[in-house]
Formats: C-alpha cells, structure tokens, sequence
C-alpha cells in the first residue's frame, strides 16, 4: 500500500518533477558551456543547498501541521523551522561550510580527548587578527588550519608556530578555487616545510591525524 501511495503522490506531482529536471539541465549547460563555469557551479550548488533545506523545511512545517497531537505536530514543526532557518544561513552565508567544517574538527578532538582553542575569522584577509595570536599559536602543540580560497593560511601558519600544522582544504570559494583544488595544492606545495595536508573537506581526518601525533 506504501508503494501504491508514493507512486500517487509522484504521478500527481509530475509538472513539479519535470520542472525540476528543466532547471537541473539548464544550470548543467551554464556549467558546461560558460567560461564561469566553476563560479556558475559553486553558486548553483550554494542556492540548490539552500532552496533545498528551505523547500524541506516549509514540507516539513505542512506535514506538522496535519499531525495528530501536540507533541508529534510541535516537533515536526520545530524541525520545519530549524530546515528553513538553515537554507537562509546557507543562502545569506556562503562560507557557512567552512564553520561546520572547523565545528567537526573541535568536536572530533574533543572526542579525542583533546582541549581545542579555537581562532575564528583570522585569515589572511585579516592578517593582523592572526599576528594578535601569534603567542598563543607559538605555544600550541599542533594546530589545524582550516581554510579555502588560496589556502595561503596553512603557510601562514606554519611560519609562526613550531608545532605540527594539519591543513584542510576547503570547497569554499569561487572563481579559480576550483572547489578547493587550488587550496589544496597551494597546501601541497606550502614553503613552510612539514605542513600535514588532508583531503578536502576533510575535517574528521585533520583531528585524527593531530590526535595520532600527539603523546
């Protein structure tokens, strides 16, 4: 009967679906054939994310409110709220990626055992927040380095701190980031010898690979 239900709903839906699979192969063609292809993609998947989490959330709002009593209808709207509110941070935000990634790996060492400190909002950008830390980076044990772009940070950071630095590069960026290739090999080929370079996104293996270096 499931089955029988779904197979409804999808035939019932089918403008939508087809819809959809226009728009998919219109924003595949921009990529294809634009020479902005990387920032045609990097900002389609950003607004296919967002509207993704937004459209999930306003279903999720539609269904609460059919569900039978309070606590069913009040935690599936709740969840509803907290899809929709996700979509705009990610819409309005779009180095949001780049703050979970640094969230997984302070929650990964602290799991580990470890006392992460973490510096936010100290790229190279904003090189001078970086240098007010410079004492504390000095002192530190290890250190990973999130970062997109350029990925110039993971350099930076070697220079100043005598530790073990992990690198993680990231798919956040546009233009010639390339989805983190160009981080990831200006992390690669770092002057500052001994940088410890992950994979991509990476923030899971950079923890673990400090918490292996550490006693």
């Amino acid at each position: 009967m499931a089955t029988t239900d779904l197979r409804g709903r999808l035939h019932q839906s089918w403008g939508w679906l087809l819809a959809l699979g226009l728009v998919l192969i219109l924003f595949g063609g921009l990529i294809l054939t634009t020479p902005l292809g990387v920032i045609t993609a990097t900002l389609t998947t950003e607004i296919w994310i967002a509207a993704a989490f937004v459209v999930a959330g306003v279903l999720q709002l539609a269904h609460g409110l059919k569900a039978e009593g309070w606590s069913a209808r009040s935690w599936q709207m709740l969840g509803g709220v907290a899809f929709i509110i996700g979509g705009l941070l990610i819409f309005v935000y779009p180095t949001l990626g780049l703050v979970s990634i640094t969230m997984i790996v302070a929650a990964t060492l602290v799991a580990l055992g470890l006392r992460p400190t973490l510096l936010a909002d100290c790229g190279v950008a904003g090189v001078h927040r970086l240098l007010a830390s410079a004492d504390e980076l000095a002192e530190t044990d290890a250190a990973v380095v999130v970062a997109g772009m350029e990925g110039a940070l993971a350099s930076l950071v070697g220079g100043i701190t005598p530790a073990p630095v992990v690198a993680v590069p990231t798919s956040t960026g546009y233009g010639a980031a390339l989805e983190g290739v160009t981080a990831l090999l200006a992390m690669h080929a770092s002057c500052a010898a001994g940088i410890t370079v992950v994979g991509i996104d990476n923030g899971f293996g950079a923890a673990c690979a400090v918490a292996r270096m550490l006693p």
